[in-house]
């Protein structure tokens, strides 16, 4: 019955992102070419312009719009599924996500026997433990981009929203979206999933959004990153794992992690 609860907000988050309306396309030189001038005019196409009737200045003028609106047809026509995700892909930073995934894959590992890594049981809540992780790493990330959009456009400008492959609006929707499939996911799961996916929420809340943006400062800034990646992700996932398995091994990862640092 929780596995089937759970993936409820699972299917919705696939679908109504799945469904978002289409990105605004840009293109790398643009839609309209400047033509090299004839010869004997100015570069700017004053003379041109003077010498034609106004009858052929309007048949120029409808011609061009007719070649934007065909130009913005075209592409719209070609938009499909795979690009939306390579946008999100993009979107959520990558080397986050892939970071995600291999610290809770393998502290799952690490806290469970061999013998046990192939059962259903584990195959289950390592997925419903690090689905909702990812998701809320989505949320984390991208909020990040949303509140530093005008230094990502000098400092980081292929980010999908600093670039203008992804707009504000629809970047805002995916995370608000991440966040609450995150929560409602980790809800059907143990206390302790629960508690690491809200404490990250928050801390990611307060490490970007104004008026705290903690990031501003250096110190507090290193201090959050190490709270959530050093100590909550660690400690909350070994006591979801200690349910399936009693172990204590795992609880000196984030001891060493936070002394080292």
């Amino acid at each position: 019955m929780r596995f089937a609860l759970a993936c409820v907000p699972l299917v919705c988050w696939l679908s109504i992102v799945s469904c978002f309306p289409r990105f605004p396309q840009v293109s790398s030189v643009g839609f309209l070419k400047h033509n090299k001038p004839s010869s004997g005019l100015d570069s700017l196409g004053f003379k041109n312009s003077m010498l034609r009737s106004p009858v052929q200045s309007n048949n120029i003028g409808l011609k061009s719009v007719a070649t934007i609106h065909e130009s913005n047809t075209i592409k719209q026509a070609t938009w499909n599924p795979l690009q939306f995700f390579s946008i999100i892909w993009d979107f959520s930073r990558p080397h986050t996500l892939i970071g995600t995934f291999l610290s809770i894959v393998t502290l799952f590992a690490f806290a469970t026997p061999p013998s046990l890594w192939f059962t259903q049981k584990f195959a289950s809540s390592l997925f419903f433990s690090l689905f909702p992780a990812l998701l809320m790493n989505v949320y984390i990330t991208g909020l990040n981009q949303i509140t530093d959009v005008e230094i990502d456009k000098i400092n980081k400008p292929y980010l999908p929203i600093a670039s203008g492959q992804l707009s504000k609006q629809t970047a805002i929707f995916i995370v608000l979206s991440s966040l609450l499939a995150s929560l409602s996911i980790g809800y059907f799961g143990e206390f302790p999933l629960r508690m690491t996916l809200l404490g990250s929420a928050v801390l990611g809340t307060v490490y970007s959004l104004p008026p705290f943006r903690v990031k501003r400062f250096p110190f507090f800034a290193a201090l959050c990153i190490l709270v959530v990646r050093g100590s909550l992700v660690n400690l909350g996932f070994f006591l979801q794992v200690k349910r399936f398995h009693q172990t204590y091994v795992v609880i000196f990862v984030p001891i060493f992690f936070v002394s080292f640092c």
